[in-house]
């Protein structure tokens, strides 16, 4: 059985930390807590599906084809109150008022090019499958609304949406046109980065240039002209995660990229965060970098993006595994943003009871009392 622990059910920030070096309290932890499920499962996303001001966990069971929502109800354990079954293979999910009644509905992507719709109606969820005309291994999926009309869209496989007629009835995908770019990109986030209102997607591709193979930041705009890509990173390294944020608390987003360099001599690697600051003219410049070294080599870091100190600049939770010696932990870090665009080490570390690689799923307000919490495995 997996366990997701919820790790912080209740975390303060007693004093903010200023980039002019003002007294700082760590932030405190309330004891973990824990739900088990498959060790199969996993987690797709939080939502507010009994309409009781808290957010519900959605979690998708592969091998046994179901869908089972965890009941937020304060105190763990959290009950499975529904457990549905979907079409054979299923993988990403994403929840949303897909037929625009109010109340929260959820779509699964399945193989055989299909997926199954899950609406609300009253006295529980009603679920159809519908075709998709995509064969893809892959399975992710993505809520977007693709013709800003108010009816929320899905993309899927990266290259294909699929339009919602408002009912929650979803047309065949059509190609976007993203693999077209180069090296089969990966969508990293859909977000409005140049604030004119639009979706922008933020990919990660190799490419080849003088330098050799090496790993590219790509934004791509949709026009009347068709995709616009822009190259904003030409070299992000050896990367692991990327995030979007305010960092910097101009209005506008900026981006982090999370890469490792691995030491030879030493048989770790150093974990590197990396701001990139949006400047006028959609360009993004470097900020000072944060390294950890001593990172397990091959221990992907973890990272999530939340304004954790209400101080209007988004701040990081970046999660590693580390070596020193012969001991290994897993370790919680908490990067809070500044007004030059710079990442300030917060002196907070949270270690983990089991060493081992472990990723951040969600930085919610989980238990309704205006403070994020952290949703790990």
């Amino acid at each position: 059985m997996l366990e997701f622990r919820v790790t912080v059910r209740r975390l303060l920030i007693f004093a903010l930390l200023s980039v002019v070096g003002s007294a700082q309290v760590a932030p405190s932890f309330a004891p973990e807590t824990c739900l088990t499920h498959l060790a199969t499962a996993a987690v797709s996303d939080l939502a507010d599906f009994d309409q009781d001001g808290d957010l519900d966990l959605l979690v998708i069971e592969p091998f046994t084809n179901q869908a089972r929502i965890f009941s937020n109800v304060g105190a763990m354990p959290w009950p499975s109150g529904v457990v549905m079954t979907t079409a054979a293979g299923p993988g990403g999910a994403r929840a949303g008022d897909f037929d625009g009644d109010g109340d929260i509905d959820f779509v699964v992507r399945c193989s055989q090019s299909q997926i199954s719709v899950f609406l609300q109606n009253g006295a529980g969820f009603l679920r159809t499958d519908q075709a998709t005309g995509i064969v893809s291994s892959d399975t992710s999926i993505d809520v977007i609304d693709w013709e800003g009309d108010g009816d929320l869209d899905l993309l899927v496989s990266l290259d294909f949406v699929l339009l919602n007629d408002g009912s929650g009835n979803f047309a065949t995908a059509s190609p976007i046109g993203f693999l077209q770019i180069g090296n089969p990109p990966v969508l990293s986030f859909l977000r409005d980065l140049d604030g004119d209102g639009d979706t922008d997607y933020v990919l990660r591709k190799t490419a080849i240039t003088s330098s050799g193979l090496v790993t590219q930041l790509v934004v791509v705009q949709a026009s009347p002209n068709g995709l616009l890509p822009t190259v904003v990173v030409p070299d992000i390294g050896q990367i692991a995660r990327i995030g979007v944020g305010d960092f910097d608390g101009d209005g506008d987003l900026d981006l982090v990229v999370v890469s490792t360099a691995n030491n030879a001599m030493t048989g770790t690697s150093t974990a590197i965060l990396q701001p990139w600051i949006q400047v006028s003219g959609f360009r993004f410049l470097p900020g000072p970098r944060q390294e950890i070294p001593g990172v397990v080599i091959g221990a992907s870091p973890d990272l999530k993006v939340v304004d954790q100190d209400g101080d209007g600049r988004d701040d990081c939770w970046f999660i590693v595994v580390t070596r020193s010696g012969t001991m290994v932990t897993s370790d919680l870090r908490l990067f809070l943003g500044a007004r030059s665009g710079t990442f300030v080490d917060s002196g907070s570390t949270l270690t983990f009871v089991n060493p081992q690689s472990r990723d951040i799923h969600a930085i919610r307000d989980l238990d309704a009392d205006g403070r994020p919490d952290i949703l790990s495995t």
